[in-house]
């Protein structure tokens, strides 16, 4: 069940979404010149094409083209975002890390920022944010956020026990570089010592304390000349997280998903 439930996550998540329209468009071509074998529904939608040809041409046209165009940006420039978003997504993510530990704040890097730090990396040319991961202090997440606009920074709380920021207020954080702060609860019950998270996408949402606490520090070339944390077991945290895309997650990989979020939010061209 495990191992369908994953063939199918990185089915979906590496298809080129103009498959659809493509499919479409030769289904209703292919019905135009057999006329006589289709059933009365799709004879109908096949006469509708006819009356309004040049607008079905124009589909045609805009489906294949686009589906040739994002994966032209899939294989060749690997869903990448454009330099500029990039290094504004790694200024913030400096001046976030500066003032938490200006304020003696404990944070980890996380997700696959944290598999860019393991693999010596920024990070990777597809990603629109960059991740770390905090304990939720006793004052809650507004304790975060008040930190974060002292430094001139603009933060939104997510229900996920997420602190998303951005360089300046109104900034969207769909289109815009930005930084995510995620927020782990301390929990200690019959389960043992651990933190949890009420984000329902994750796969891992509960980690047990030690693998976490206490971080390590390492060098990333995200923040040349600083010591970065880490957790203590860095490799079995990215483990649990990226175990469901298959494959050696020290690799890059890049899946049509990332593609997708960058293209249509024309984050290649920012």
């Amino acid at each position: 069940e495990y191992m369908g439930t994953a063939l199918m996550f990185r089915w979906w998540s590496d298809a080129n979404p103009f498959w659809v329209p493509v499919l479409l468009a030769l289904g209703i071509s292919a019905g135009r010149r057999f006329p006589n074998s289709l059933a009365p529904p799709l004879a109908m939608v096949v006469r509708q094409s006819r009356r309004y040809d040049r607008l079905f041409r124009g589909f045609v046209a805009v489906s294949v083209s686009g589906f040739i165009i994002f994966e032209l940006y899939f294989q060749v420039f690997q869903c990448s975002v454009s330099a500029r978003y990039e290094q504004e997504t790694l200024s913030i993510a400096r001046r976030v890390m500066g003032v938490l530990e200006e304020h003696n704040i404990d944070y980890w890097m996380d997700f696959a920022t944290l598999l860019c730090v393991l693999r010596n990396q920024t990070i990777n040319a597809w990603d629109h944010d960059a991740d770390i991961s905090v304990l939720m202090p006793k004052e809650g997440h507004q304790k975060i956020m008040r930190l974060i606009e002292s430094a001139g920074l603009h933060a939104t709380y997510d229900p996920r026990d997420l602190v998303q920021v951005v360089a300046n207020k109104g900034d969207s954080t769909i289109k815009k570089p930005h930084f995510d702060v995620w927020l782990w609860t301390e929990v200690n019950d019959e389960k043992g010592h651990a933190m949890t998270t009420p984000d329902v996408d994750s796969p891992a949402p509960r980690r047990k304390w030690e693998f976490v606490l206490p971080v390590v520090r390492v060098p990333w070339r995200g923040s040349p000349g600083h010591l970065v944390p880490i957790p203590a077991d860095a490799h079995k945290i990215s483990h649990m997280e990226f175990d469901r895309f298959g494959g050696d997650y020290m690799q890059a990989q890049v899946f049509r998903g990332d593609c997708f979020h960058n293209f249509f939010n024309l984050r290649w061209l920012y």
